[in-house]
């Protein structure tokens, strides 16, 4: 028997009751307009305990952090996670980009692909993007629970001469090692992302801090222009992420260190 959620989405997916583990749901659609729109949509009827999982070939409307358009054509992967968690555990919400990010990069290391976490919503390789994180938090409105959507995208297949139309520079797993088979890729990304979640939750952000510290985007030590809020910058080093909010530590120019908990890089050749 489907799941309750299934009833309430649109018609048109494929469905797998048990997606590489017996908690995780999967409704697979051709096209959408955003994974992360259409998870959402049915997040209030969320069963706790169980991982649900959206996701889709294309998108037509794709999201990116800050509201912006993710551009979504074939060959990547779109993919929403669902979790459930206690409002107890609130305070591990600020670390999942970062376990996400750590995820993604397991995934790449099994694909014999280095990359690196370019705080805090984005993994690199060799300076290039090639995998966005988007993350909500959604209150019960019935329960005193938090449901957590966790959008990833990560260029697989495509073709560079097809992502030209974004503005930064960009690569594909394709690109780094050849064609390789999406569903390989978004079953390793689901384990990863659940054994994550997992370790954030039960043991807190700080072993996985250890682990995602090295491969943090320093930009080779260089000075940073960092947007702490709207038309408000900053410019220093990255040394650091706090070890237990992932807040990224700055050497400011004057000298003095400072934490930031939200924020984005914005220009790294200052």
């Amino acid at each position: 028997m489907k799941d309750d959620i299934a009833h309430m989405l649109p018609d048109g997916f494929s469905y797998n009751r048990r997606y590489t583990s017996a908690f995780i749901e999967r409704y697979h659609y051709h096209t959408v307009n955003s994974t992360q729109t259409l998870l959402k949509q049915v997040v209030q009827s969320f069963h706790p305990g169980k991982v649900y999982l959206v996701t889709a070939d294309s998108q037509s409307a794709g999201i990116g952090q800050r509201v912006n358009k993710w551009y979504s054509p074939t060959g990547n992967i779109y993919a929403t996670f669902g979790f459930t968690y206690s409002s107890e555990q609130k305070d591990n919400f600020f670390c999942i980009p970062h376990t996400i990010a750590l995820s993604i990069l397991h995934t790449l290391d099994k694909f014999g692909i280095k990359g690196t976490f370019k705080w805090v919503n984005d993994v690199y390789v060799n300076r290039k993007k090639i995998s966005g994180i988007l993350v909500e938090s959604i209150q019960s409105e019935k329960l005193p629970l938090y449901f957590i959507l966790i959008g990833i995208g990560i260029n697989v297949n495509v073709t560079l001469d097809v992502l030209d139309v974004v503005d930064q520079p960009v690569t594909s797993i394709a690109h780094e090692i050849g064609n390789v088979s999406l569903e390989s890729v978004l079953q390793t990304l689901s384990v990863e992302v659940c054994n994550g979640m997992n370790i954030l939750f039960q043991d807190g952000f700080s072993s996985i801090r250890n682990s995602l510290f090295p491969r943090l985007e320093k930009f080779n030590n260089q000075i940073i222009v960092f947007e702490e809020c709207e038309n408000r910058c900053v410019e220093g080093k990255i040394v650091g992420l706090d070890p237990k909010c992932g807040a990224l530590i700055l050497r400011l120019k004057d000298g003095s260190i400072t934490k930031y908990i939200s924020g984005r890089i914005i220009k790294t050749n200052v």
